[in-house]
């Protein structure tokens, strides 16, 4: 949650020093998604295909998060095998890979449930 409070901090007071640059750390973002998605199933709606499917990729790439013996953590893991070792952009590219393929097999159907 730093890293939103330094954006925030910088954007709210950008106009004191226009040449300042706010540094930027893409995985960060993969935190903040997931958590975003696990609010969002703690309000009660049914999370949407990818909602599920980057929850599933996060696990996958993360284990260390919710510990490697954790369930979710571990189907997750059999959804993608030593994904956790892949440079970012190969983790990217088979979790847009896995997206399509499951959107295939199920048709977009929100009721998938892999985790």
């Amino acid at each position: 949650m730093a890293s939103l409070n330094s954006a925030q901090n910088f954007l709210k007071h950008a106009d004191r020093d226009p040449s300042a640059q706010l540094s930027f750390e893409e995985e960060e973002n993969d935190h903040v998604v997931f958590i975003a998605t696990i609010e969002c199933g703690q309000l009660g709606q049914g999370l949407s295909f990818n909602m599920q499917v980057f929850q599933i990729w996060y696990l996958a790439s993360y284990p260390e998060k919710l510990g490697s013996e954790v369930a979710m953590v571990m189907k997750a893991r059999a959804a993608f095998p030593r994904l956790h070792t892949h440079p970012r952009e190969m983790k990217l590219t088979l979790g847009l890979d896995f997206l399509q393929r499951l959107r295939v097999q199920y048709r977009g159907d929100n009721r998938f449930l892999l985790v």
